[in-house]
């Protein structure tokens, strides 16, 4: 008499196939995931990159017009989306100006290759009508990775 206790059953062809699909969905899914991780931390890479050059830029520009004995009218170019700001300092004289799409200070680049300057609007603020107090300035920033992401900076410098 034979003894069918031990008998040895392999898994059919249905069944391997069966396995490889639920696999193939199950690793679908995970490298689904995965890439929309990847793609949301690059936006917010990008969105940081842009948040860091505006705080960057308005420091920048509120830590000159501490410094600013007054704005040099005759130098500065107003009113132009690629405006001149000419500002006098005790030691001389400093510039921000736009060149290339980027913001230069004394021809020193403050935004990042991956940062494009798309307005800087310079509007002064007067008391009378000659001696300016101030100087309303407006930063948009978009980035050169994505394009769809850009910001707009408002700023009111004093000379104090």
């Amino acid at each position: 008499m034979k003894n069918n206790k031990y008998k040895l059953q392999g898994i059919t062809l249905v069944e391997t196939l069966l396995y490889i699909g639920i696999f193939t969905l199950i690793m679908f899914t995970i490298m689904n995931f995965m890439l929309s991780t990847q793609e949301s931390n690059r936006r917010n890479d990008i969105k940081t990159e842009i948040h860091k050059t505006s705080e960057f830029l308005s420091l920048h520009l509120s830590d000159s017009f501490e410094k600013t004995l007054s704005v040099n009218k005759d130098t500065s170019i107003f009113n132009s989306n690629q405006g001149q700001l000419d500002i006098n300092f005790s030691s001389g004289i400093n510039q921000y100006k736009v060149s290339n799409n980027k913001i230069l200070f004394n021809n020193i680049p403050l935004t990042t290759p991956n940062i494009t300057v798309t307005q800087f609007l310079l509007e002064p603020v007067y008391k009378g009508t000659d001696n300016i107090i101030g100087v309303e300035i407006t930063i948009g920033i978009q980035s050169t990775k994505n394009p769809s992401f850009s910001e707009i900076i408002n700023l009111l410098e004093i000379v104090r």
